[in-house]
């Protein structure tokens, strides 16, 4: 741990290094039940405040439940990029 951070944002960034774009996909395929599936892509679309506050560098009280709403939009559209850069890696 780094001096001044704290437990929780040590927590944050190991999860942020652990969930990379692909790796959601992967977490998805080893759900090996409906509820477990369902949670990752809610945690993927709605993280939460303090994670957003930390992944965005976000300032003030505000702001992270602002991009509660910007955050879904965004995961949407990297995801639809993904898929757009697989499919035109396959036709390469």
């Amino acid at each position: 741990m780094k001096p001044g951070q704290s437990s929780d944002e040590m927590a944050i960034l190991s999860v942020r290094s652990i969930f990379r774009p692909r790796s959601y996909l992967l977490h998805l395929a080893l759900a090996d039940r409906l509820r477990d599936a369902l949670g990752v892509l809610i945690w993927l679309l709605f993280p939460g405040p303090r994670w957003l506050a930390q992944r965005y560098m976000l300032q003030g009280r505000l702001a992270p439940f602002l991009y509660t709403l910007i955050h879904p939009l965004f995961v949407t559209w990297q995801g639809l990029l993904g898929i757009r850069d697989l499919v035109m890696e396959r036709e390469n």
